[in-house]
């Protein structure tokens, strides 16, 4: 039995919080939240000095192993590809926006499958060409000009930067500057 106090913070999560295991003994004490505030941290302090009947002297013990375990967390987190934990029970439903009603929505990863040749890329530059210029998209009828211009993502390996998405960009009117790609990823 390790009579030690222990404490462990997990990953930043997108809201700021993180899971944070306290333990002493066989007593654990589990809570999720923002290392960063005073009072989320004041509270964490009560709550595990009660659950270990601790007093109020060991306050200041599991502050600094708190601190000190969110900065070894993020000290650890030295790679480029972090994953963003998220728990349903924080998440709100919502309705998605589309840009292209019931076929693609706002913010969110649209994938064009199919066999090579039929069109994929060149169907979904003439929707970049639109969204960059702000025109109106399928299957809506307004004047060119009248949405909000936006930007857009190419995700591709087989289609090449110079040879087919700059020149199909340029024959399709598209705003170069709201136009990004990725043909591959190198790790670290």
């Amino acid at each position: 039995m390790n009579d030690r106090l222990q404490v462990e913070c997990g990953p930043r999560e997108r809201n700021g919080s993180r899971i944070v295991i306290a333990s002493l003994g066989d007593v654990v004490h589990r809570d999720r939240l923002d290392v960063d505030r005073d009072s989320e941290r004041r509270k964490f302090r009560e709550r595990a000095c009660k659950k270990f009947g601790l007093g109020d002297d060991a306050h200041e013990a599991i502050e600094s192993q708190l601190i000190q375990a969110a900065d070894n967390q993020d000290e650890g987190a030295d790679s480029l590809w972090q994953p963003i934990a998220t728990t349903l029970a924080d998440v709100v439903p919502s309705t998605p926006k589309y840009l292209w009603p019931g076929r693609m929505p706002f913010g969110m990863l649209t994938c064009a499958d199919g066999d090579g040749g039929v069109g994929k890329g060149l169907s979904i530059m003439d929707i970049a060409a639109r969204g960059s210029r702000g025109d109106a998209q399928p299957p809506h009828n307004a004047p060119d000009g009248t949405f909000e211009p936006w930007s857009k993502l190419f995700v591709t390996s087989e289609d090449s930067d110079e040879y087919v998405l700059r020149p199909r960009a340029e024959a399709a009117g598209v705003n170069l500057e709201r136009i990004h790609t990725i043909s591959s990823v190198e790790i670290p």
